[in-house]
């Protein structure tokens, strides 16, 4: 039977012999590269660049041909910007790169410092304006014999080539630009490169990579090489998202079908660019720390959609003084340049606007809901006073989240489906399943409003065991990464059945999700800063309820201990 680093080191071979063959396929065109010295003078420098075609649906999508077969394969970026550490960039649909984590289904370009630089900037009426840092280091890919060529990614449109160039910037980040000075005989060469690729039968490759080694799969071989861990969303099939979102957030299967299907019918008017399709633009009730947020987040991350987040309390309309909430859009501005863009808008605490004793008062619970109607049909938002630049929100998604529970001077969502449907024998949770239009107008929501948020979907409290599976379970959990943060600090970890179960006890049942980080941190603090004193001999850390419990009663005593500030 192969152990766990047998298993990783064949994986990671087979990885990397595919990546040499996919990158070997790649064709070479002259490119010149121009750059401003320090005395302002241009130099030039040509040389010749590898061309990868490259096309976004979804992702980003490189097109290789290998043995006469076009292979088409979801790329990223890997940099490297120290020998121990690997940043991982992924392609938005704006354009832009994006720090991400590694995803086993993703080809990872390594990219490479050239010798060659080039000067970014914008033109302008008053001509070239370099952007400050100029001139950077151009990115490229190293060959087997050592050789570093800069690298471009092209697409052919109906309006010609278009070439994008990667760069260092001087604090060390990966970023992209686009490579639009070239020469039409450039130009010229970089199409003949495309259309050399793309002859042959085509075909779609996965690559995959070794994951991690945890030691919890407890001895099954392979077990991770099989199964397709955070695996390619098909964005047509909400059985797909549903499966993605499986691997991050457990329990809320009503709310992620109904996410699901709203989030890809939204990719495919997206991909189609068929404004005339329907958008479902989404109402997610239950509490905090549900997954509300975390969900579309989670989404709109893996999409490339940029996306805008707000409370809806506090806000103020366009007009008057306070903070405005038309100013959530700027952060849709700031991740793209697109007049009519394809994102997300999250807007939390909706149930707030039903009565100004909520919000800013003034009446703005009512201006603020006839905003909201105006913003999810069709208008032009300015973004910026200085620039007076603006947004169509034609084709953002608007997805909306609260609570509902009311107060001492309003009834409760589900008492208000309680009162319609009479003496039915249900939980306050399971009344909001049969929650109507009519029933979020009765709590004070506008039915103009309430007509465009055809998806309502009720997400339910977390129970003990729901936390326990979050944090045993869910990829990426508080307990897995300071698990893996003690594993680079030279400490192993056993995590005993126990410990999961104490911290999700001891995590408030109204915070949802976020308490368990709240109640780690406590734990973990006093494990990090002293991790020896917690040690045994074979320099493993036994997680328990009993050394949970023992960390936890340390704290309060110093909580209580502290003497108050207030006042001195």
């Amino acid at each position: 039977m192969a152990s766990n680093l047998e298993l990783f080191t064949r994986q990671q071979a087979e990885y990397q012999s595919q990546l040499e063959i996919t990158l070997d396929s790649l064709q070479t065109v002259d490119i010149e590269f121009k750059a401003v010295n320090d005395s302002q003078n241009q130099e030039a420098s040509a040389t010749a660049a590898y061309v990868l075609p490259v096309y976004f649906s979804g992702f980003l999508w490189g097109r290789f041909n290998i043995n006469n077969t076009t292979v088409d394969a979801q790329i990223g970026f890997e940099h490297k910007p120290s020998a121990l550490r690997s940043n991982y960039y992924h392609v938005a649909s704006n354009e832009e790169l994006r720090l991400t984590q590694h995803n086993d289904s993703v080809l990872y370009i390594p990219l490479k410092l050239t010798k060659h630089k080039t000067t970014i900037g914008t033109n302008t009426l008053e001509g070239f304006t370099p952007k400050e840092g100029s001139p950077f280091s151009v990115l490229g890919i190293e060959d087997s014999e050592g050789v570093r060529l800069p690298l471009v990614l092209a697409s052919e449109t109906e309006s010609g080539v278009r070439v994008f160039g990667l760069y260092k910037t001087k604090n060390g980040e990966t970023s992209m630009y686009n490579h639009n000075s070239m020469a039409k005989q450039q130009l010229d060469a970089v199409r003949q490169a495309i259309r050399v690729t793309n002859k042959g039968p085509a075909r779609t490759r996965t690559m995959r990579v070794a994951g991690t080694c945890t030691g919890d799969n407890n001895g099954a071989e392979g077990a991770d090489a099989d199964t397709p861990q955070d695996a390619t969303i098909e964005w047509k099939s909400p059985k797909s998202i549903v499966g993605f979102l499986d691997q991050y957030v457990i329990g809320q299967e009503h709310a992620k079908k109904s996410i699901a299907i709203a989030f890809s019918n939204y990719m495919t008017m997206k991909e189609a660019q068929d404004e005339t399709l329907p958008k479902d633009n989404l109402l997610l009730i239950g509490n905090s720390g549900t997954g509300k947020t975390y969900m579309i987040s989670l989404l709109a991350e893996r999409a490339g959609l940029p996306i805008a987040k707000s409370k809806l309390t506090g806000k103020s309309t366009e007009g008057y003084k306070g903070e405005n909430l038309s100013t959530v859009f700027d952060q849709i501005r700031e991740k793209t340049s697109d007049q009519s863009p394809y994102g997300i808008v999250f807007l939390d605490e909706i149930d707030k606007l039903a009565s100004d004793t909520w919000g800013s008062g003034a009446g703005f619970g009512s201006r603020l809901q006839n905003e909201l109607i105006g913003w999810m049909e069709d208008a032009v938002v300015q973004t910026d006073d200085k620039k007076k630049e603006s947004i169509r929100t034609k084709n953002l998604l608007f997805v909306t989240a609260g609570a509902f529970s009311g107060s001492d001077a309003y009834a409760s969502l589900s008492k208000i489906v309680q009162t319609r449907v009479g003496d039915m024998k249900c939980t306050a949770q399971e009344l909001l399943y049969h929650v109507r239009p009519e029933d979020l107008v009765s709590y004070g929501l506008k039915p103009e409003l309430v007509g465009r948020l055809p998806v309502i979907s009720v997400l339910n409290p977390l129970t003990v065991d729901d936390k326990v599976r979050i944090l045993t379970q869910a990829k990426e959990s508080v307990l897995s990464g300071y698990r893996r943060l003690l594993q680079f600090k030279g400490y192993d970890t056993r995590l005993e059945d126990d410990f999961p179960v104490f911290v999700a006890e001891h995590a408030p049942s109204n915070t949802g999700a976020r308490a368990l980080h709240a109640v780690c941190n406590n734990i973990f603090t006093d494990i990090l800063f002293e991790p020896e004193k917690y040690a045994g001999e074979d320099g493993a850390i036994i997680l328990d309820a009993g050394l949970a419990k023992q960390i936890m009663s340390l704290y309060q005593e110093n909580r209580i201990a502290q003497p108050s500030r207030i006042g001195f």
